[in-house]
């Protein structure tokens, strides 16, 4: 039986809004504001925040736990295929256009961390809200400290995200109710039963 996060892998997880090339070598970042080492629930939802901060805060660009060959794909795209196209330097500012929420949106499974979030954007920092960007983001971590290099491990080692960006701001995430919920799964039942019955009786 497919876990959650291999059903849901054609739409998951890695939204960078700037690829960043001129970052420093993986031997220059020595601090890390997240420090926990286990493969633990928390631990991994801590160490993909570490990257989904560094998307809308600058200060935290040094700090994110990749490893040396870390993959990223952003809607179905190869974005990256080492650290040096993930971290860089701090650029001691937080964005005035970029705001994110559903953060704690957070699903873990094993080694993978699947996270449901949602950004909104201004066009310019003395602008209202523009845009709404949906996201579906996963990651997959490793504890070897030889995969992470100089990054305490564990570090993550793949980033994918499926996303999209709607022209309407503050969009809510849609709530189904259980009653629409019941009638979604009758439907689907009632067709798949009907096409079924034909297939076997012909």
């Amino acid at each position: 039986m497919l876990t959650r996060f291999q059903q849901a892998q054609w739409m998951t997880a890695a939204f960078a809004l700037f690829a960043i090339m001129n970052g420093p070598t993986h031997a220059d970042v020595g601090a890390h504001p997240s420090t926990c080492t286990d493969m633990s629930r928390p631990c991994l939802i801590e160490i993909a925040r570490t990257y989904l901060d560094a998307r809308y805060d600058g200060r935290m660009r040094p700090y994110q736990r990749v490893a040396l060959n870390v993959q990223r794909w952003e809607n179905g795209v190869k974005t990256a295929d080492s650290f040096d196209d993930i971290l860089g330097p701090s650029n001691g500012e937080v964005s005035r256009t970029i705001f994110p929420r559903n953060l704690d949106r957070a699903f873990v499974d094993g080694d993978e961390a699947l996270f449901f979030w949602i950004l909104d954007m201004k066009d310019k920092p003395d602008q209202p809200l523009s845009k709404t960007v949906h996201l579906a983001e996963r990651f997959k971590f490793n504890d070897d400290q030889g995969v992470c290099g100089d990054i305490l491990a564990p570090c993550i080692t793949e980033i994918e995200v499926i996303f999209c960006i709607s022209p309407h701001p503050s969009e809510s995430t849609a709530t189904v109710s259980r009653n629409h919920l019941k009638g979604l799964i009758t439907y689907w039942l009632v067709g798949t039963t009907s096409i079924l019955s034909k297939s076997i009786n012909r």
